[in-house]
């Protein structure tokens, strides 16, 4: 992706080049994002039917997660502006695969209610981060196509992680279900680590 800039003054504009990677990589992570959030919705009705939730513990497995992000989301900010974003995000990752691994291990309902309590800090710190990131990596001429990317990420997230969480907990049962959709977020995380961090304000 290319925007123009200019080598002095009078000069003609030249065309710098973006790279997409790190538009690609921060789409991933929100997709992986929304698919670790959105698979314990698939697995509900096998939790019912297994542990013998009420309409009301059921509800919680999914609203708990909201109401701790909601509250961590300020401070993640702060974190965000102050400390390397590529580290902040590839930590967080990695942290997301041992929770909903925890999910998978889970022996009673409090313990996978805790686990997605603890996810929810998880998004709460990626989001202000990697939208943080791609402010810096991309030129305001580019951002809207740039974050809309990462838009179109996160509904198909959440549709993936609806699906596999559905098809997986009737194959194999709930816990393969966290337990596979774990792995990716490992991997992602990775290419996060490898990522340039833009200096603030770059583009």
């Amino acid at each position: 992706v290319a925007a123009p800039t200019r080598t002095g003054e009078g000069a003609a504009p030249v065309r710098r080049r973006f790279p997409l990677w790190p538009a690609v990589v921060m789409g991933l992570v929100g997709l992986v994002d929304q698919v670790d959030v959105s698979v314990a919705r698939g697995v509900l009705p096998i939790l019912e039917d297994e542990w013998g939730l009420s309409d009301t513990e059921l509800g919680a497995i999914s609203s708990v997660f909201i109401l701790v992000s909601a509250f961590a989301t300020i401070p993640a900010g702060w974190v965000a502006d102050r400390y390397r974003r590529t580290r902040v995000i590839g930590w967080t990752l990695l942290s997301w695969s041992g929770l909903i691994l925890l999910s998978a291990t889970a022996v009673n309902y409090v313990n996978l209610l805790v686990a997605r309590a603890l996810m929810g800090i998880g998004q709460s710190v990626d989001d202000p981060a990697s939208t943080s990131y791609l402010a810096d990596s991309y030129p305001a001429r580019m951002r809207a196509r740039v974050f809309s990317f990462q838009q179109v990420s996160f509904f198909l997230g959440g549709g993936i992680g609806l699906a596999l969480g559905g098809w997986i907990g009737e194959t194999w049962g709930w816990r393969w279900a966290f337990a596979v959709v774990g792995v990716p977020g490992a991997l992602v995380a990775l290419a996060v680590f490898r990522l340039r961090e833009p200096r603030r304000g770059e583009a």
